[in-house]
């Protein structure tokens, strides 16, 4: 079987589309189980849920889990059921290829050597799709680069044997805000990775998310979630990662600071630039848009002008 995991929480906007992506999937090969995690909603989102009954596997949460939680749960349910293949799906995303599920496993199926597979990912920005143009490898080791290697959460498809490498208890310990990029870190050190360089998934853009939000603060405050998750693999492989104090402070005002200039925050702009350690042209024009905010309006209205 393929287990579609399934994440939701108040997506009463997209839940339809994301089941009914899954549901019109083609010659698979296999039973197609999909499995919602419904973490409390308390909009409509359950609702629509139960009005497919027996065609998905709903389960709405005894309490909110957080989306790290509720994703290690419906993977452990789908472990358990004996699914042989899981594939990956945000609720607020869908797939828009009817066969994105045979490629993948029959690409899965001619390369044993291959764990994880995934496809381009194009974006919805405000019902404007913008094209995801990639050029990555069809077949290759990751592990010494995973941390500039791209993939879209709602475009994998993982054999279900790779989770014996996830230690559940703990990981649901570290207080992780997403989870993808670790447990996929962790996957890439046991088995290589494949592409398909087709358009088959959704990633929904400019609504507010987990990840993807028009609060600075937020986005500011999710900088922790990155630097948990590298202090986690640096506890797991060693050898591959190293964490310190001194570097994770610089990686986050870098970021910090990135956030807060883009996003038209002056104040917090200026008060991360005291902090910045980045060199280079690029961020000396930025401090130095920085010293009047009547500069930094000027500049950000020009930007946003040639946009």
């Amino acid at each position: 079987m393929i287990g579609v995991c399934l994440v939701t929480y108040n997506q009463d906007q997209y839940i339809s589309q994301a089941i009914d992506s899954a549901l019109a999937q083609k010659d698979c090969g296999e039973e197609v189980r999909i499995y919602v995690g419904d973490d409390c909603s308390i909009d409509r989102t359950g609702d629509i849920c139960k009005s497919y009954g027996d065609e998905i596997v709903y389960i709405r949460q005894v309490k909110n889990m957080g989306l790290v939680g509720n994703t290690l749960d419906l993977l452990y349910r789908i472990q358990n059921d004996g699914c042989e293949y899981v594939a990956m799906l945000d609720g607020d995303d869908y797939w828009w290829d009817e066969y994105k599920l045979q490629k993948e496993i029959s690409f899965l199926a001619e390369h044993q050597d291959c764990g994880l597979v995934h496809t381009c990912v194009d974006i919805n920005k405000n019902g404007k799709i913008i094209q995801d143009k990639r050029n990555t490898p069809s077949l290759e080791n990751v592990f010494d680069r995973i941390e500039k290697y791209g993939i879209g959460n709602s475009s994998v498809v993982f054999r279900t044997g790779l989770l014996s490498h996830i230690n559940f208890q703990e990981f649901s310990k570290q207080g992780f805000m997403s989870c993808d990029y670790v447990m996929y870190a962790i996957f890439s050190k046991y088995t290589k990775f494949g592409f398909i360089p087709e358009h088959t998934a959704i990633w929904r853009r400019g609504h507010s998310s987990v990840s993807n939000t028009n609060d600075v603060e937020k986005q500011i405050n999710y900088i922790n979630n990155d630097l948990s998750q590298w202090k986690y693999l640096a506890h797991v492989f060693p050898e591959r990662w190293s964490y310190d104090n001194v570097s994770a402070e610089r990686y986050y005002h870098n970021k910090a600071f990135k956030i807060a200039f883009n996003m038209g925050d002056y104040s917090i702009a200026k008060k991360e630039c005291n902090y910045l350690c980045i060199g280079g042209i690029k961020h000396t024009i930025k401090k130095w848009c920085l010293v009047f905010p009547l500069t930094y309006k000027i500049v950000l209205w020009m930007r946003n002008l040639i946009k």
